[in-house]
């Protein structure tokens, strides 16, 4: 697996392309994330044009026990699920020349 970019990286990028000092580009970038995360947790999606949406997901699930057969419902919980817009991915499988 490629290595990831963590936090700090975004920040780093954020600090060296705009006029932003390094700790408001970490605040941008807190604030911005603290959002999305807000959105979520209230039920909506979260669109970014030319970059994709983040949909909260709910999950009701049954598992079967191992040794007994039993069927237990598992409690309900939510996952995050990412669709990237086509933008997104044209620009990650562009070729480059």
């Amino acid at each position: 697996m490629e290595p990831a970019a963590y936090k700090d990286e975004i920040v780093n990028f954020i600090w060296n392309t705009t006029n932003l000092k390094k700790k408001d580009a970490e605040k941008a970038v807190d604030a911005m994330l603290r959002f999305i995360a807000d959105v979520l947790k209230q039920g909506n999606e979260v669109k970014l044009i030319r970059f994709g949406i983040f949909r909260r997901i709910r999950l009701v699930e049954t598992e079967k026990r191992v040794f007994s057969g039993e069927i237990i419902k598992v409690p309900e919980h939510y996952t995050i699920k990412f669709y990237p817009s086509k933008s997104l991915k044209d620009y990650v499988n562009k070729q480059e020349d």
